[in-house]
C-alpha cells in the first residue's frame, strides 16, 4: 500500500516529465530565438531637447559592446551624413550647428555588419530676445539693459526657453473720424490720431487733432504705462507732454478702432487705416523669472555671463555698464 507522501512524490515526478516532454516537442518544432544587441551608444552630451545659446555643441559619446568591433561612428541629420571617427569606441569634440532645431541620429556600424543607433534633438538659439514679467501690469515685456543689470546684481532668477504668443513691443497706428466731445461740446468727426512706438511701447508717443469749423483742438502725448496688451486690446495710459494731463488710449484690435478718453474729452469709433505690428504673435524667447533678493560678487556675475552668452549677445552695452559700476579693468576681464 502506497502512503500519501509517496503518492505526492510520484505525481510530482510525472508532472515534471510531462512538462519536459512538452518543452522538448515545442523546441524541436518552433526553435528558440533571441535578439542580441550588438552594442549600446551612451550619449553624455548633448542632452536630448536642450536649447543652446551658442552654435558649437559638445558631442561626448561612447559605445559599449561585449565582443563586436566598432568600424565607424556616424552623425546623421536628414540627408546629411558626417563621419565622426573610425575604429573607435569614443568620440568627444565640439561641432558647429546652425541656428534652429536639429534632429540627430548617432549610428555605430560594426565589422560584422551589425549596427546600433540613438536619436536625439536640440535647438540652437543665439539671438532671441529676453523677456520678463512686468510687475506693474503682469504683461510679458522685453527686458531692458537696466532691468537685466538689476537682476544680475540683486536677484536670484531662472532663465527658461519659451515658445508662446506674446504682444508686439513695436506699434504704429493711424486712425481718423469717430465722434468727439470736448468739454461737453460736440466737435464732430474731423479727427486724426497718429501713434508710434519703436522697440518698446512705454517709449511710444503721438499726436491727436480735432477740428470743427474754426475751432481746433490738438494734443501731443507720450506713453506713461501699458495697462493691457492682449490679443484683443492695447490700452495705454498717456500723458499730455505740456501739462501731464492723463488720458486713456484704447486700440480695439478686433474691430480696428481707436478711442481716447480723459477728464475733458471723449472720442470713440476712430477707424484705423494704418497699423503696423501692435498685435500678438508666437515667438521664441528666453524668459527671466525673478526670485529672492540677493547680493552677487563680480566673480559670480562673471560666471553667470559665461554660462549665458545670450545676455551679452542681446545686450552688447553690458560691457560699458559694468565699466561704470565696477571699473573698466574688471569689466574688460569679465568676458
Amino acid at each position: 500500500m502506497i502512503s500519501k507522501k509517496m503518492l505526492g512524490v510520484l505525481v510530482g515526478i510525472i508532472m515534471i516529465q510531462s512538462l519536459l516532454t512538452l518543452a522538448s516537442a515545442f523546441d524541436s518544432e518552433q526553435g528558440i530565438s533571441a535578439k542580441v544587441v550588438p552594442g549600446i551608444i551612451d550619449i553624455y552630451s548633448p542632452i536630448d531637447k536642450t536649447v543652446f545659446q551658442v552654435n558649437n555643441v559638445l558631442f561626448d559619446l561612447k559605445v559599449r559592446t561585449f565582443s563586436n568591433t566598432v568600424k565607424n561612428l556616424w552623425l546623421i541629420e536628414g540627408k546629411n551624413t558626417k563621419l565622426l571617427c573610425s575604429d573607435c569606441k569614443e568620440f568627444k569634440k565640439e561641432l558647429f550647428f546652425s541656428t534652429g532645431e536639429h534632429s540627430i541620429k548617432i549610428k555605430a556600424d560594426f565589422v560584422n555588419g551589425d549596427i546600433a543607433e540613438e536619436n536625439l534633438g536640440f535647438t540652437i538659439d543665439t539671438n532671441s530676445n529676453l523677456y520678463l514679467y512686468s510687475s506693474s501690469d503682469g504683461v510679458i515685456k522685453k527686458a531692458t539693459t537696466k532691468q537685466l543689470l538689476d537682476y544680475l546684481k540683486n536677484y536670484e532668477f531662472e532663465l527658461s526657453y519659451k515658445r508662446e504668443i506674446v504682444p508686439d513691443d513695436s506699434c504704429s497706428i493711424r486712425a481718423k473720424d469717430g465722434n468727439i466731445v470736448i468739454n461737453n461740446e460736440d466737435m464732430g468727426s474731423n479727427n486724426k490720431i497718429n501713434f508710434y512706438a519703436v522697440l518698446k511701447l512705454d517709449n511710444g508717443e503721438g499726436s491727436f487733432s480735432a477740428q470743427k469749423g474754426k475751432k481746433r483742438f490738438s494734443l501731443n502725448f507720450k506713453v506713461d504705462k501699458t495697462i493691457e496688451n492682449s490679443e484683443e486690446f492695447l490700452i495705454l495710459n498717456i500723458l499730455e507732454k505740456k501739462s501731464n494731463k492723463e488720458y486713456t488710449l484704447t486700440l480695439d484690435k478686433f474691430y480696428s478702432t481707436v478711442s481716447l478718453s480723459g477728464e475733458d474729452l471723449a472720442i470713440e469709433g476712430m477707424k484705423v487705416y494704418f497699423m503696423n505690428e501692435c498685435g500678438s504673435s508666437e515667438k521664441t524667447f528666453y524668459l527671466i523669472e525673478k526670485g529672492a533678493k540677493t547680493t552677487r560678487s563680480i566673480e559670480e556675475i562673471r560666471q553667470i555671463l559665461n554660462d549665458n552668452p545670450i545676455f551679452v549677445n542681446r545686450y552688447g552695452n553690458l560691457r560699458f555698464l559694468f565699466s561704470r559700476f565696477w571699473g573698466v579693468r574688471q569689466a574688460l576681464n569679465m568676458y
